[in-house]
C-alpha cells in the first residue's frame, strides 16, 4: 500500500511539472494567459505637441546677392510670403537654416522650431473627357457682328482655317481698296 502511494505521489507530481513546463511554452497561444511584452524595432517616434507652425509648408528657396529667401504658404490664411535668413518676418517667424541635401528648411517662432520639407509638385497629363451633348444657348448677337451656323458638330482641320482666314484677309483688303477708290473719286470728284 506505501509502494502504491508513493507511485500516485510521483505521478501527481510528474503530471504538475508536464504541466507547467507544457504552460510556460503555451503562453504565446494561450489566450488566458498574459501575453509577453512586445519588443519595437522600429524607428522611435515622438509625439511632438500640435504648433502654431503646423500650418505653414515650404514652397521655394531663393538666392540673390548671397541673401538666401524661402516661400512659405500659409494653408489657414491661404497666402504665400518670403522670409529672408536672419531676419525676423510676417507672423514673427524666423528662417535659420537650409539642408540642401534633404531640401528641408528649420523655421522658428517664440522659441518653437519645426523642420519643413520642400513640397513636391506632383504634374499630372490632363486627361480629356468626351465631349457633353447639350445644347448650348447661343449668346445674344452684338452690334456688327455676324453669326454662321455651323453644320453639326463639324470641327474644321488647321488647313481649312488657314483657308478661311486668308479669304476673310482677301475680302477685308479689297473692301477697303474700294473704300479708298471711292473717296478718291470723290475727293477728285469735289475738286475739279
Amino acid at each position: 500500500m506505501i509502494g502504491k502511494m508513493i507511485i500516485g505521489w510521483a505521478l501527481l507530481a510528474a503530471t504538475v511539472a508536464t504541466a507547467q513546463v507544457a504552460d510556460g511554452e503555451a503562453t504565446d497561444i494561450n489566450p488566458f494567459g498574459t501575453p509577453a511584452p512586445q519588443v519595437n524595432t522600429g524607428p522611435v517616434v515622438e509625439n511632438v505637441a500640435p504648433s502654431s507652425l503646423d500650418q505653414f509648408q515650404f514652397n521655394g528657396l531663393m538666392v540673390m546677392n548671397g541673401k538666401v529667401r524661402i516661400s512659405l504658404f500659409d494653408a489657414k490664411e491661404n497666402k504665400s510670403f518670403w522670409i529672408r535668413q536672419g531676419q525676423l518676418g510676417e507672423y514673427g517667424i524666423s528662417f535659420q537654416r537650409f539642408d540642401e541635401e534633404n531640401e528641408t528648411v528649420v523655421i522658428s517662432q517664440g522659441g518653437v522650431t519645426k523642420k519643413l520639407s520642400l513640397n513636391k509638385v506632383k504634374i499630372e497629363p490632363l486627361k480629356i473627357s468626351a465631349p457633353r451633348n447639350t445644347i448650348a444657348m447661343p449668346s445674344p448677337p452684338t452690334p456688327g457682328s455676324v453669326t454662321r451656323a455651323t453644320p453639326g458638330n463639324r470641327v474644321e482641320t488647321d488647313e481649312e482655317a488657314r483657308e478661311r482666314i486668308q479669304r476673310v484677309a482677301e475680302e477685308i483688303r479689297r473692301r477697303r481698296a474700294e473704300r479708298r477708290q471711292q473717296l478718291e473719286n470723290r475727293n477728285n470728284g469735289g475738286s475739279n
